[in-house]
Formats: structure tokens, sequence, C-alpha cells
């Protein structure tokens, strides 16, 4: 057995063989002796001053940090470790994908991550005289405090801050970074590569906020005022490590800002040499719901200051194109993969997923020229499946020496994982393959060929390109697209659906609810009105100011184009929708 599956074995301990249905009066005796033992401990530990805690929290650490060094596995098994820890001054650990994330630096020692910060004890004007040593210390009336959080899936997420752990276990809690100047919060943290592994080798990059007049919406509106830091941590790391610095204590270290002119910059990521990062920005921000990025490089002078330039710019109209493909729109990404730089093996491209038009596509840019490309994929046998079409969808999952991983959908086939090989020259070899049995991956996943699988729907999809009945507010009238999803029955009823936002984009991938109705035999026509991202920056803008006419105009004219190939019906339609497409849903009249 793989040191990863003695690895998986050892952490699921508590799922082997359960014991026997009628234990013997041996083992039921040492069962009560167990539990009378436990009983105890957790008096004690109930009982024992914060320093006894520090104390064995300490000595815990140190018992595993063998075994988490030595795991490959050490990121997943560190945050459990992190989430059990009764760590002072630390709340929810953040893993979501834009606030949350975690690192390792380069000797593999610290690690930081994303935490909101345990707020200061606090206890209502007509509480009761409390005894215990903490509801001395606790802020009397504080517990009415409004502490405002940053909306849906982020309730009481006010402060995200970075905090360093300490995987040795020599130096006990955790570090809590601070907030640079103007920042209202952080996350997004990554450490810089390189160097021998010294304390003065330790760097974070990361993204601060700036403040808001209101927090609330951020995980649907989060396009807001953000720039890229980065904070020199060696010094704190030595003194908290040699132990003169005060745990619990927020550190004192230099902070970098990396993007200082930028209004909007986000994901860094290095490049394995460490003397630059790539980042997605926009100069103005925008004060619409979404909007273009460009792909930018900030590059670290000698002084260590930092330099910026903009490799891919955003595409205000798009221009070129055929009747069948449309032109490049620009950037419409939200984040750099973690490993944007391996697309090549000197570190010389980057991949990422962008929007192109309504399909999600996985592009290839030179970073010294900032030319874009599109893989060129072979396969020895795509079972005709339509997950492989040219409009399905394609997304980076990870990336290593060259060669990509690659998940690949349909709005009919749920799709596969695959690899693809780098042959050179912007030409891929894909390639997959089922789980092999034995395999240390295998654990707590399903056999993608056993009964657990998603099979393909019986059906297909086209991509249509509408022109719009009315111009927009500066004269153009430029097509959009809409996703016509068809059953294997013929005639059917189409279900008009458009997406919300309002600036958002329904891609040509897999989405179960939809999937749902053309199983039963409907007919889906996803519209992606003008104002959708991924057409141009310009095709977005228009909408604002035009909620309620363009958009449902473009509707119409979508369901026009779906009735004019005669592959549905052209007596009955029906129309859903959420967010911004339910308020057009709701004002649909029969």
């Amino acid at each position: 057995m793989s040191a990863g599956a003695a690895a998986c074995t050892c952490y699921s301990m508590g799922t082997s063989a359960s014991p026997p249905r009628h234990p013997s009066p041996r083992r039921r005796r040492r069962t009560w002796c167990s539990t009378r033992r436990r009983r105890r401990a957790s008096a004690a530990w109930s009982s024992a001053s914060p320093a006894t805690h520090r104390r064995r929290r300490r000595a815990y650490l140190r018992r595993r940090s063998t075994w988490l060094t030595c795991t490959p596995g050490i990121a997943w098994c560190v945050t459990l470790a992190v989430r059990r820890l009764n760590v002072d001054g630390v709340g929810r650990l953040l893993t979501d994908g834009w606030f949350g994330g975690a690192s390792w630096s380069p000797c593999g020692r610290f690690l930081t991550v994303v935490a909101e910060p345990k707020a200061a004890p606090s206890a209502s004007h007509f509480a009761a005289s409390a005894k215990g040593e903490a509801d001395k210390e606790a802020t009397r009336g504080g517990g009415w405090a409004l502490r405002e959080d940053w909306g849906e899936k982020y309730t009481g997420v006010t402060e995200p801050a970075l905090f360093v752990l300490d995987t040795h276990g020599e130096a006990g809690g955790l570090l809590r970074l601070p907030l640079p100047d103007g920042v209202a919060c952080v996350g997004q943290p990554t450490f810089r590569p390189g160097g021998d592994g010294g304390f003065d080798d330790l760097h974070v990059a990361f993204t601060g906020w700036l403040p808001q007049p209101r927090k609330l919406g951020m995980i649907y509106c989060y396009q807001r005022p953000c720039q890229i830091f980065e904070a020199s941590i060696g010094g704190a790391v030595a003194r908290w490590v040699g132990g003169t610095e005060e745990e619990g204590a927020t550190a004192e270290v230099p902070v970098a800002a990396v993007t200082p002119a930028l209004r909007l910059a986000r994901s860094p990521r290095w490049h394995p040499s460490g003397d630059r990062l790539a980042f997605l920005g926009s100069a103005e921000g925008f004060e619409t719901h979404n909007g273009p990025v460009f792909l930018g490089i900030a590059e670290r002078g000698d002084a260590a200051a930092y330099t910026h330039r903009v490799l891919v710019p955003e595409v205000e109209v798009l221009e070129g194109g055929s009747d069948t493909e449309l032109a490049f729109p620009g950037i419409w990404a939200d984040a750099l993969p973690k490993d944007t730089w391996a697309a090549s093996a000197d570190g010389s491209t980057l991949a990422l997923t962008s929007a192109w038009g309504s399909t999600p596509t996985v592009l290839l840019v030179d970073a010294a020229t900032g030319a874009v490309s599109r893989p060129e994929v072979s396969r020895s046998d795509d079972s005709g499946r339509s997950c492989f079409a040219p409009r399905a969808a394609a997304t980076v999952l990870g990336a290593k020496d060259g060669h990509l991983v690659v998940q690949s959908s349909s709005p009919v086939d749920p799709g596969v994982v695959e690899v693809w090989h780098n042959e050179g020259g912007g030409k891929y070899q894909a390639f997959s393959a089922p789980i092999a049995e034995g395999d240390t991956i295998t654990a707590g996943t399903s056999n993608p060929e056993g009964p657990d699988a998603v099979s393909p729907l019986a059906g297909r999809f086209e991509v249509l390109r509408v022109e719009p009945d009315v111009p927009t507010a500066d004269g153009r009238s430029d097509p959009f697209e809409a996703v016509l999803v068809l059953p294997s029955n013929p005639d059917p009823t189409v279900v008009v659906v458009p997406h919300g936002g309002p600036h958002g984009v329904f891609p040509t991938s897999y989405v179960p609810t939809y999937a749902f109705l053309v199983e039963r035999g409907f007919a889906v026509l996803h519209v992606n009105y003008r104002g959708s991202t991924g057409f141009g920056a310009a095709a977005l803008r228009s909408l604002a100011g035009n909620c309620g006419t363009q958009d449902v105009s473009d509707c119409l004219a979508a369901l026009r184009a779906a009735r004019d190939t005669g592959l549905v019906r052209k007596d009955t339609a029906g129309v859903c929708g959420g967010s911004h497409g339910g308020f057009l849903t709701g004002s649909a009249k029969p």
C-alpha cells in the first residue's frame, strides 16, 4: 500500500469494522472504564487554565507533526486539524473560492489560511452578573452591536484576515497578519516561491478589498474595488517561532501595494521564479453588476517595487469573426487557475478558462507577447459525445509541466475529466481512463462506469446566432446568442430561460436542473441577451438603463429564431428563470 493510501486508512480509523453486536462482559467492562476516563478528561480540560490549553495544544501539534509532514495529502489533513483546534482569536475558517484559500510556504513548513477573527466577548446590559473569567472581560452592551457581514453564504463573516500556521508545532496557535491601511478585509493568499527555505524568503501575496458603503451581497455582486498586496512576513514568523512574538497578537510586517494604480485587481498567481505574478484587473472598475477584466503581469523590481503591464486587454466591440464564430471577446473570468503558469514547462505560457460568447473555453496566453490561442485537441475516440463538440464547455482544473487537466461537458452530457498531453505547438492529445482498482485516490470516489454515473441524455444542442429587433442606444445591432437544447422526441414544447445577473451568461455546459426538463421531453432555450458576459464590453453596458425592454425584446427574438428552425412547437412555449431572469419571467404574459 502506498503512503497516500496508508494516510487515508490512518485518518479514517473511525470507519473501520464495527464491533460485535453483543460484546462480551470483558469488552463491556473496558467500554465502561473508557467512558469514565473520557468524562474525567473532559472535566479536567474544561477547568484548565488558558495557559494549560496552549501547552496541551502545542503538545498535540508536536505529536501530529511527523505524520502531517510526511503525508502527500498534507493540505487536506492540516485543514482538518485547524478546524478541530480551539485556537484563541480565530473563528470561522474560510475555504470558499473567493475570500478563502490556503498556501504552503516554499519550505513546506508554514501554511497561510483565511479566517474570521473571533469577536470579542460581549454581554447584554440586562444579563445577570457572571462569575466566569470570560464574562468579566465581556463588553457590557456589546451583545446588541451590529457587525455587518458580507451577506448571503457569508453570514457572520465581517473582516476576514490572514493567519499563519506552523505545522512543526514549535509556535503555538496562529500568527495573525495585519490588514493594510485602508483595507476592509483580505483573502486569496499565495506564498511567493523560490529561495533557500529561510525566514527571509517568506513573502505572501494576497487580495485586499477596499471599504464599501454596503458589504451585503458579495456572493453575487463580487466586482468590488480591490488591490493586490505583498507582505514580507519572515521577521514576524521568526519572532513568533522564537517565542518573542506574543501569541494571539497581530504581527507587525511590512506590506507593499503591488497594484496601487488599479481600482480592481485580484487572483494573484506567482510565476515559478517568484519575480512576477499574473492577475486579473481593471483600471477604472465598472459600475455594472459584472464586466470585462484584463490579464496583467506585475513584475518585481530591484527595490522590491512592482510595475505592471497589461498582457491581454479588455475588448470593447467584437470586430471580425465569421458567420459561425465570434471574434475574440477578451477575458471574462472570475479567477485564474492556481497553477496557471504551468501551461508550459518553462513558465512561458499561461492557461485559463474564459467565456467566449456562450462557451467556456480554454485559452493559452503567451506571457511575452500576450498572443491568445486555443488548444488543438485530438482524441483517439470521442464516441460521438456532445461534450467533445466544438461549442461544448471546457474548464481547466489543473496544469503541470505543460500538460492540462480539463473537464468537458455540454448541456446534454455531464462530460468527462481528461488529461490533455502537450504535444508541442499548441497541440494536445486528450485521454481519460477509469480510476484503477486499488489506486490511492479511490477512497471516497465513485466508479465513473458504475451505477452512480450520470449518463448523457438522448438529445443535442445548438448555439443560435440571433439578430436583435431593436438597436442599442448607440445604434449597434450586433447579434447575440441563444443555446437551444433539444430532447430526443420530435416537436417538443420550448421553455425560454433568461439568465440572472443581469450581467451573466448561460454556458454551454451541463446544468442538472435544465437537463431534467430535457429528459422529460421539453426543449430549453437559454437566452444570452445583449448585456451578457462574454460578448464585449459595449454589448454588456448597453443593457444599463434598458432592463425590461432590451432584454425582453431579445428573448422574444430568440424564441422566434428557435421556432424558425422547425425543431420546436410554434403554438406553445414556457418561460422560467431566477434572479433577474425571474423578474423577466414574472413580467411574461400568456
